[in-house]
């Protein structure tokens, strides 16, 4: 376990200041939602030598005085407690005191435990007391150690857009800032009155970045379903959409709206909002456009409260299905299915985050199978934004950002990369796609997502496979990993209680293979005559160094078991196995380029803050 004390700094002064931030801002991130940190005191140990502690402690939070500067009565031996405020180790007396001793939180512990010297005055002290009254009871906060086998706390989504609004900044602007870090290194180490760790373990680092020779890759062209946006406009990742249609449509034939957060100041605007979204899809060639509005909106805002959302989701939806049953045969028209909900979510990412918007997708993915896409009352119902001064609902731009995603959970196609064929092979486009006559080329990514530490859910496997030469059409499945106990009985069966041991190789992957197989044929989207695909690029995440031989070499077998399965031993397919890793500790930038201000670090849809799910 750590010390509490020692990732900070403080200022000086009476009141006691933090890492640069005021006690009450780190109280809140300590004691936020049902965050319950537990210490233990080197002062409450089992012995001299022992690790057991003998009592520990739960953090109320941070106090706002310096621990010289914390004060209380402390009782004279012959009296009863006389304050409302005592240290960890302080015992009350029985009797009534006339005149208690003042006496800082400093001071009494280096009288009470010569042993456990303070030597950090300036620090606060950690609020120990009960909910009521944190102050109750204070430990010196270097005397403190975090408990381990806590569970670890979620981050929530307010915290993650922070820290990506403070981490994505521009490459010519990283390194600076890494070069200024080795500067103040040799600058300390050519002191030798000062002893910097690189000096301690004996380490040095090269003043100068290192330099290498590499390439930038040219972006290909788009092609949507009226025109072709070329490399050469593509800046940054991001390209002008105006007037373009997508290469196909997903279907729609009926959607219904479902609001989570009551509307604010009458400020509603939803049929603006979607008179915008029908006009907006018409311009992209999506069905959506003349797709019904089934029944009344539905009014969920009292599920949200009751956390009773997706059984409330089922029945309110089976209900609309119903009537627009009832309302088809009276108007002898075709009845419209509900293939698209559209829900209104609140502002507060943080109450989105931990419930709305996972019961949402909960529902969506394993209730009823309907897509869905969220949408933020102040960016889509409200009358005008502030910063702007327009009308939100109806501003088409903000239309066809959720129409790109909407088209997609739809099965339509937005887009198709220029293929080398198109451009007369000139080495640019989805090259590995096309380079040969009926050569059916699959593309699969496999990542495992494990739990928090501490955590009893399983790990979980998803693999995805495309099924088309565009590489738009997809198959995903997703399965449970096995857990491995770290111990056993002689017997051979887990010892109880034992640590689990979470499982990165992929034990159901000749499974999912052979169900990809048959997609795959099954689909023909190559026009093969339904047969398995030549080429498989394969894609695997999340592989740590010391595992890359374990797992390409169990995980490449059961791909080879597979298509030997299916398609027999004389199916032999070239296989392109690729390792990825995305938490890198390297850094690269271009010497002397610094790119256009626009986009393409992060800081639009999906990061940032406010940054977009859907």
């Amino acid at each position: 376990p750590g010390t509490v004390a020692s990732d900070y700094s403080v200022v000086g002064g009476e009141h006691a200041k933090v890492g640069g931030a005021l006690v009450s801002a780190l109280t809140r991130k300590l004691t936020e939602g049902t965050r319950r940190l537990r210490v233990m005191s080197r002062h409450k140990m089992g012995g001299p030598r022992s690790n057991t502690p003998t009592m520990t402690y739960t953090v109320r939070g941070l106090d706002a005085v310096r621990a010289d500067k914390a004060f209380f009565a402390e009782a004279c031996g012959r009296c009863a407690p006389c304050n409302a405020t005592r240290v960890a180790g302080a015992r009350p007396s029985s009797e009534q005191c006339e005149s208690p001793h003042r006496i800082s939180v400093f001071d009494w512990f280096g009288r009470e435990f010569r042993s456990f010297p303070l030597r950090r005055p300036d620090l606060p002290c950690l609020c120990c007391g009960p909910q009521t009254n944190p102050r109750k009871l204070l430990l010196p906060l270097e005397l403190a150690s975090i408990l381990p086998g806590q569970p670890q706390q979620e981050v929530g989504p307010d915290l993650v857009a922070e820290m990506i609004t403070q981490t994505c900044i521009w490459p010519h602007e990283r390194m600076p800032l890494i070069e200024s870090v080795v500067r103040d290194e040799y600058s300390e180490r050519a002191d030798p009155a000062k002893t910097t760790t690189s000096k301690a373990f004996d380490m040095s680092v090269a003043p100068e970045l290192v330099k290498t020779t590499g390439r930038v890759l040219e972006p290909c062209s788009m092609l949507y379903g009226n025109q072709k946006v070329e490399g050469r406009d593509i800046r940054n990742g991001a390209w002008n959409l105006r007037s373009t249609a997508f290469q196909r449509g997903g279907k729609c034939s009926g959607f219904a709206i479902v609001h989570c957060e009551p509307p604010h100041h009458g400020s509603f605007q939803a049929g603006v909002f979607i008179e915008t979204l029908r006009r907006v899809a018409r311009e992209r060639n999506m069905p959506l456009a003349g797709a019904r509005l089934i029944g009344k909106e539905i009014d969920a805002c009292e599920a949200v409260r009751q956390y009773d959302l997706e059984p409330f989701l089922t029945g309110a939806v089976k209900e609309l299905q119903e009537e627009e049953e009832r309302n088809a045969q009276r108007e002898r028209r075709p009845k419209c299915n509900i293939d698209l909900i559209i829900a209104v979510i609140g502002d507060n990412a943080g109450q989105n985050g931990r419930y709305v918007y996972p019961a949402l997708k909960r529902w969506s993915h394993t209730v009823s199978g309907i897509p869905s896409q969220c949408v933020q009352q102040k960016k889509a119902m409200y009358k005008s934004d502030q910063r702007r001064d327009k009308m939100m609902a109806s501003d088409p731009q903000y239309a066809a950002g959720l129409l790109l995603k909407i088209n997609l959970k739809l099965g339509g196609a937005n887009a198709f990369a220029e293929t080398p064929t198109q451009i007369g092979r000139q080495g640019r486009g989805i090259e590995l796609m096309h380079d040969g006559p009926n050569e059916g080329t699959m593309v699969c990514g496999l990542d495992v997502h494990h739990p928090a530490a501490g955590s009893s859910k399983p790990s979980y496997a998803a693999i995805v496979a495309s099924l088309d030469p565009q590489c738009v059409r997809f198959k995903t499945i997703i399965t449970e990993q096995g857990q491995i106990p770290s111990e056993r009985t002689s017997s051979g069966r887990p010892t109880p209680g034992a640590v689990v041991q979470r499982q990165e190789i992929v034990g159901s992957l000749e499974e999912s293979m052979k169900s990809l197989f048959r997609d795959f044929v099954s689909a023909d989207c190559w026009r093969t005559g339904g047969r398995p695909p030549k080429r498989i690029i394969f894609f695997r995440d999340g592989v740590a160094h010391n595992q890359f031989e374990e797992v390409t070499r169990q995980e490449i077998a059961q791909i080879r078991r597979a298509a030997d399965a299916i398609c027999g031993e004389a199916y032999k397919p070239q296989l392109i196995f690729i390792v990825t890793q995305m938490r890198t500790k390297a850094r690269f930038a271009i010497q002397g380029v610094a790119p256009s201000k626009g986009g393409g670090k992060g800081g639009g849809k999906g990061g940032g803050k406010g940054g977009g799910k859907g």
